[in-house]
């Protein structure tokens, strides 16, 4: 196991695998090539908060972190007319449940309030995806969180997470997390990790 930087070459692998790892995420109902485009412009504003890890010379999984209030600003000013036509798309296959999903989550993505723990001397874990290999999720974790906070001018992370799911607070926990607040309608909790 071997944990690194992101190359910029390797962002499309990483759009594969977010893409099939996470099926009802925002960007992946969008389509990959937005949550390619997502990691390009997320990349180009902190690529030294991107971090993978291999395992027999084969990525295994990442980790990104950033603002990804700034980064989906950017994203929807570019992206617009693709995301409209998502949800036209999605319309027309009747699948009404993931157009109110893409409603609800531009609402809240455009609301900086949402935001407003995010400060200059905070930062998000944006994602984490790794294969199901044990380890490997606590491993690039642990490492990436080191090298984030080397930053002297980065003190606190926070993440996003599912809520209820006892799992994914249980694993954060472990990692040094704390409980910070609900969001998003009660469906997601904030967690955060203090230097």
């Amino acid at each position: 196991m071997n944990v690194s930087y992101v190359k910029r070459y390797e962002l499309s692998n990483i759009a594969d695998m977010w893409f099939k790892s996470f099926k009802y995420n925002f960007y992946s109902i969008i389509g990959k090539n937005l949550v390619l485009e997502y990691l390009k412009i997320a990349f180009e504003a902190n690529k030294k908060y991107f971090f993978k890890i291999t395992y027999n010379n084969k990525i295994r999984g990442f980790i990104v972190y950033g603002n990804d209030f700034i980064i989906n600003q950017k994203l929807f000013k570019i992206f617009f007319l693709s995301i409209i036509g998502a949800i036209i798309k999605n319309i027309f296959f009747l699948k009404f449940f993931r157009v109110i999903y893409i409603f609800q989550i531009l609402f809240y993505l455009q609301n900086k309030n949402n935001f407003k723990h995010i400060s200059k001397n905070s930062l998000e874990l944006i994602t984490i995806c790794v294969d199901k290999k044990r380890g490997l999720g606590t491993t690039l974790l642990r490492y990436s969180i080191q090298q984030v906070l080397k930053n002297p001018s980065v003190n606190k992370i926070y993440v996003k997470t599912a809520y209820p799911s006892k799992k994914t607070y249980r694993f954060y926990k472990k990692n040094g997390f704390k409980f910070y607040k609900i969001t998003f309608n009660s469906k997601w909790q904030i967690l955060s990790f203090i230097k």
